[in-house]
């Protein structure tokens, strides 16, 4: 059994060395200068005389201090003077702890420029009467006895001014203050009030004997000190604020029978008021030693409610014992305390117990907080928060995290917890996480042994990392901390430690509050939902508040529709973090002048019937703007929602309302002022800003705006009236919205933006108006990436001043075309269904319709419809998606010709609303392209070429530049009833051609410089798998097939003829690496060649070889051809046979597998900075090469050394991706790069 008598010889060395002191102390009684100053040195620090034990400062009010000189005789004296009417000196002296001043006598010379007089005061009050001034410097002298002068001791010298002239002026000179200076015993001189209370706060301005707040001790050790003399002190309250042991190496001691409160503000009447230690923090800190040493200390003495900090451990030897506390055969009970920050000494060999070392000692330790505390020696550490040594003490609800000890090389020294000898802790309901021992698998440790240990740890119902072996209901994961960061370690509410504490916890120990509840360490309830939560805090319930405009219930609380608040206001007042707040239909107003303000972590729902018990029953779309069933939050002259610096994140949510006739000087319906937030589903309407901003105002802050309307809102003297973004370094993003028929009457009518980056992202931008940028204007420093907009209609469109930005497929008025980047040119007209009826939807013939770009991971599934976001694999341009395939609302009349940019799903080619084709690239890596589509109409009934006869209306379809993918797409190409008429009048109803039941279309493939049959550079083929329907009651036919090339496409009904070959045998096989192809044919007819083609898919065909035929023949040939490179997995084979008159056939198909061949890819994408070549091993790269969509070369690199190209000096845009590998073989993919 181990046993330390240094402590005790510590305790009676000090207690002798006070009492020799005081005693010598107390003999200096005799009066003396206290403090003399002269001040002809120009400096207010350095006084001639001034007591040691006192401190002394200078300050002013109504003037500055400064030095004047009086020459008189050749030489100047200088004094200290202030300029200014009615001005006060004021020399501030602080005394030295248990030392008070008496006050005996006050002379100095004077004068006043206007002769004002002179009013000295000691702690405001008066002392003698005032000193008439004039001009001239006299001295005056002022005798009073004033004792007891402790602590801050304020002595002014007031000068009231005869007259209001600024230019008054007074002077003051050779000041002496005579007195003495004494020592007192504060802890003698303390009287508990009648409940045995002794007060401790040491902002107290003049120090009392502890019996009340008012008349409170200085410090907590003359508390403890009196507590050991008077069996009378029965607890001591501490008001928050640092306090630290009376000399260098000392501490604390506890007291038995002594309760120890901290956590007081400094006003309570009772320790059962609100008292939060958290925000009013009672901090104990370290002063080169452990911070408490208990010795014999029973369970009779409590600390409850503070911070035990920055303490340096009790050295004894090569060992560095309890940074925080040391116990030694004590056992006292210690709750709702933190202990933080506390170290062992690192000089010593060993170090044990980062925060607590307890020896042959049983304290119970309840709800207390263990972080950053480190155990660690030049050898070793452990215990990183506590180390028991032959202890056993009762750990409950503790929360120990990020606590360390150092290395050794054997792991397990207790990052938290270590235990040895005869150490037999209880832990239970506890969180143990994190605690980092760099020899511990993984860098972390929790329960250890440490050395010879021989006892059993019980540990139940806690969270430790690693588990424990032997203990019970033991959770291994992680607690989820709200922000370990902020060192904010209050679980989630999804942590696995919510209610599963356990069942029989005792709560007695715990701190008591308001209503004799007992709480948990911000002072909230303990144990909800009849189960304590693990840690020291516990999780408040997140509440579902309603309100309800209509509600009638006689006392509503706001947790159920039937008894909903009536107004909004009350359900802020009542929400806190992690709640929500449901608003039905109807209009929400606040007081005259006044706004809503927003709560960081609560989320705002409106727009419920009310009676929905989920935000996703609500109608939807969400009811918002000028609709029944709107929630409408309406202004009362000012900004209707107001947030400044108030934490708000774009994890706060505000969904579903309607923010309406707001005013205010900027933001008129909404005020950001350095805050985040998510707005969906909202709409802002009829706003007015006197400046910036009439329906939304941002600043310095970071707003995401989802499927949102801004309408006829007005900035009446300034810029952007939907939206003002002000100049900062943040982004903010736009998604699906609509601005309709703001007003500015500076620069941008619906949006003016000087902020870092603004994303728009399928926004709708028409019918506002502005001198400049009636749509949206961007003013330096701002920048701005536009994507999938229309900005069209408005009285001006697009405004930029010094400022950079990037538009990628959208409609831009007052911009040109750029195809390279889908972008149309700014004066094309989107086709909305009615602008002028506010009816922002496309058109089925409009250009906007699958023009979009984005992939599946866009940040909004829905338009501003509630429609599906993608339909039909691509997305529009605009809010809105249209929902249903583009079908022709007319057909040209004449030749037409049409550019567009293809990506995926169905793509209409339109112009004016007439419709030329439709394209739906059908690969699994479809085509990205800008195609060109020519429809040709012959002035005859029938297009006639050598003996082929065709309808007059042709359509060519030609790629101006592929970007990636493959050429596999179906095609619709559309004819009037009459021309079909026309053909079956001149040919087809004569030749038993007649369409449409024999139609048939036939595919000139290459390049023709007149579009007509025979005049292309390929060859031939009839498509005859077609499918007919008929539209507009009839009037016109569509006409869809499947091709594979880009041709030019004539449709008749004339029969093919006789196929060329007869094929007998055609089989394909695997030969290692390689794919051997057979065929054999039993007759061929003037057969001019074998293509054998390739696919991946079994819809794209590549070719890869022409074999030439023999021509005629009766008897069987035989053909072969080894394909080397075939593909990762599926591989698909096809003949095409072709005749001499340039006629065609296909053979079946025939499937390989393989299992050896990468295939390409790059992340991220879109990108911004760098992307990553995945896929292709580097060995195996030759070069890659990255082209712009306008085909240039805008990177290469052979023989790469790294799979990471450097991207963020490219302009934003599509660029093509294709690598060629060493074996000669390419693959490519397409990439987003976005500025």
């Amino acid at each position: 059994m181990r046993t330390k008598s240094l402590p005790t010889f510590f305790s009676i060395f000090k207690c002798l060395v006070l009492i020799l002191a005081l005693g010598f102390l107390a003999s200096r009684q005799a009066s003396a200068q206290l403090y003399r100053n002269n001040f002809n040195d120009q400096n207010l620090n350095t006084p001639e005389t001034i007591s040691d034990k006192m401190d002394a400062s200078w300050s002013s009010t109504g003037g500055s201090l400064y030095f004047r000189g009086i020459t008189s005789g050749g030489s100047t004296n200088y004094g200290a003077a202030i300029l200014g009417h009615n001005h006060t000196y004021i020399l501030t002296l602080k005394m030295d702890e248990r030392y008070q001043a008496e006050i005996t006598s006050i002379s100095f010379k004077k004068l006043s420029a206007d002769n004002g007089s002179f009013q000295i005061k000691i702690n405001d009050v008066n002392y003698g009467a005032s000193i008439p001034a004039n001009s001239s410097l006299l001295n005056a002298t002022r005798t009073q006895t004033v004792s007891n002068l402790r602590n801050t001791i304020t002595i002014k010298f007031a000068v009231t001014n005869t007259d209001t002239r600024y230019q008054n002026y007074s002077h003051i000179d050779d000041l002496v203050i005579n007195g003495t200076v004494s020592s007192y015993d504060p802890a003698a001189e303390a009287t508990p009030n009648g409940d045995g209370v002794l007060f401790v706060n040491k902002n107290v301005s003049t120090p009392g004997n502890g019996g009340s707040w008012n008349n409170a001790l200085g410090q907590l050790h003359y508390a403890l000190d009196a507590a050991r003399n008077k069996p009378e002190v029965k607890e001591i309250w501490v008001a928050s604020g640092e306090y630290q042991p009376e000399t260098n190496g000392g501490y604390f001691e506890m007291v038995n029978g002594v309760k120890l409160f901290g956590g007081f503000y400094g006003d309570e009447e009772s320790r059962l008021d609100y008292r939060n230690i958290v925000e009013y923090r009672t901090v104990l800190k370290g002063r080169g030693n452990t911070v408490i040493f208990n010795n014999n200390i029973d369970n009779t003495a409590r600390l409850e409610g503070f911070y035990i900090s920055e303490g340096n451990g009790f050295s004894d030897g090569n060992t560095s014992f309890g940074g925080g506390m040391y116990n030694v055969n004590s056992s006292p009970v210690i709750t709702n305390c933190v202990f933080l920050n506390n170290k062992t000494d690192p000089n010593k060999e060993l170090g044990k117990g980062g925060a607590i070392y307890n020896l042959n000692s049983g304290p119970n330790i309840t709800q207390c907080l263990f972080y950053l505390n480190e155990a660690k020696g030049s050898n070793s550490g452990a215990g990183g928060a506590i180390f028991n040594e032959s202890s056993s003490p009762v750990l409950t609800n503790c929360t120990i995290t990020e606590n360390t000890v150092n290395g050794s090389n054997t792991a397990g020294s207790g990052g938290a917890i270590g235990n040895t000898g005869s150490a037999s802790p209880v832990i239970r309901n506890a969180i143990i996480w994190n605690n980092y021992d760099p020899a511990a698998t993984n860098g972390f440790s929790s329960i250890n042994s440490v050395g010879t240990s021989d006892g059993t740890p019980v540990v139940s119902y806690s969270l430790i990392q690693g588990g424990f072996a032997g203990g019970t209901n033991i959770i291994d994961a992680d607690p989820q901390f709200e922000n370990t960061f902020d060192r904010n370690y209050t679980q989630r509410n999804t942590s696995p430690a919510i209610n599963k504490g356990d069942p029989a916890t005792d709560l007695s120990d715990f701190p008591t509050g308001y209503e004799l509840v007992q709480t948990d360490m911000s002072a909230q309830e303990r144990s909800r939902n009849g189960r304590i939560d693990l840690g020291v805090f516990e999780v408040v319930p997140a509440v579902k508040w309603r309100v309800n405009a209509a509600s009638t219930a006689e006392n509503p609380d706001g947790l159920s529709w039937e008894a909903a608040f009536p107004t909004l206001q009350e359900a802020l007042n009542a929400a806190s973090p992690d709640d929500e707040i449901w608003v039905a239909k109807g209009e929400y107003q606040p007081g005259t002048g006044e706004s809503f303000s927003l709560i960081h972590g609560v989320k705002f729902y409106g727009g419920f019937n009310g009676d929905e018990s989920s935000p996703d029953e609500r109608p939807m779309p969400v009811p918002r703007g000028n609709v029944p069933g709107a929630t409408i939050l309406k202004g009362n002259e000012a900004p209707v929602i107001y947030n400044f610096f108030s934490n708000l994140d774009t994890d706060d949510i505000l969904d579903g309302f309607t923010i309406k006739g707001g005013k205010a000087s900027s933001g008129g319906g909404m005020y950001l002022d350095h805050v985040g937030l998510t707005i969906s589903n909202c709409a802002f309407l009829e706003n007015e800003a006197q400046i910036n901003g009439g329906g939304l105002y941002v600043e310095g802050g970071s707003v995401q705006i989802i499927n949102t309307i801004f309408s006829m809102n007005k900035a009446l003297n300034g810029s952007g009236g939907g939206l003002y973004h002000a100049e900062s370094y943040s982004e903010s993003r736009l998604i699906n919205c609509l601005f309709n028929g703001n007003t500015a009457t500076e620069v941008g009518g619906g949006i003016s933006n000087a902020a870092e980056n603004l994303y728009v992202m399928n926004t709708t931008i028409t019918k506002n108006t502005a001198p400049a940028g009636g749509g949206l204007a961007l003013v330096a420093p701002g920048g701005m990436n536009i994507s999938n907009t229309i900005v069209s209609g408005n009285n001006t469109g697009f405004f930029k001043l010094n400022a950079e930005y990037s538009v990628v497929t959208s409609i831009m008025q007052g911009l040109p075309a750029d195809e390279n980047l889908g972008v149309l040119d700014g004066g094309t007209d989107p086709q909305f269904v009615n602008p002028e009826g506010n009816d922002f939807r496309l058109k089925s013939c409009s250009p906007a319709i699958n023009h979009g770009f984005a992939d599946t991971s866009f940040p909004a599934e829905d338009d501003l419809d509630g429609n599906a976001r993608f339909f039909n694999k691509s997305i529009d341009m605009g809010a809105y998606e249209f929902q249903a395939l583009p079908l022709p609302a007319g057909l040209p009349s004449d030749d037409q010709s049409v550019s567009m940019f293809v990506f995926a799903g169905v793509t209409a080619f339109t112009k004016d609303c007439q419709t030329l084709a439709v394209l739906e690239p059908t690969s699994e890596e479809p085509i990205v392209a800008n195609i060109a589509v020519t429809t040709h109409i012959a002035g005859t009934p029938t297009l006639t070429a050598a003996h082929k006869v065709f309808v007059k209306r042709y359509v060519d379809i030609t790629p101006v530049q592929v970007f990636s993918g493959e050429s596999a797409f179906n095609v619709t190409l559309f004819f009037t009833k009459q021309e079909f008429d026309d053909y079956n009048d001149a040919y087809g109803n004569a030749h038993n051609a007649s369409l449409p039941a024999k139609l048939k279309v036939v595919a000139f493939h290459g390049t023709s410089p007149t579009g007509l049959p025979d005049s292309y550079s390929g060859e031939m083929e009839v498509i005859d798998d077609v499918e007919v329907t008929t539209l507009d009651n009839g009037n016109i036919y569509a006409v869809k097939f499947a091709a594979t090339e880009f041709s030019g496409f004539f449709i008749s009904g004339q029969s093919e003829g006789a196929l060329p070959v007869t094929l007998t045998l055609f089989e394909a096989t695997r030969q290692e690496n390689s794919a051997f192809l057979t065929w054999q044919t039993s007759s061929e007819v003037n057969s001019a060649a074998f293509e054998l083609q390739h696919s991946t898919n079994g819809k794209t065909w590549n070719l890869i070889s022409r074999i030439a035929a023999s021509g005629t023949s009766a008897s069987s040939t035989d053909y072969s051809y080894t394909h080397l490179n075939p593909e990762n997995g599926s591989n698909f084979y096809r003949l095409r046979m072709l005749d001499l008159d340039g006629s065609f056939t296909y053979s079946t198909i025939r499937d390989l597998r393989f299992d050896h061949i990468f295939k390409l890819s790059v992340y991220p994408n879109p990108a911004v900075n760098n992307i990553t070549i995945k896929g292709i091993s580097l060995t195996n790269i030759k070069e890659i090469t990255l082209y712009s969509l306008d085909g240039h070369v805008a990177y290469v690199s052979k023989s790469p050394g790294s799979e990471v190209i450097d991207v963020s000096g490219f302009p934003g845009g599509v660029y093509m991706a294709v690598v060629t590998q060493k074996d000669g073989s390419t693959q490519s993919c397409k990439v987003s790069i976005r500025h």
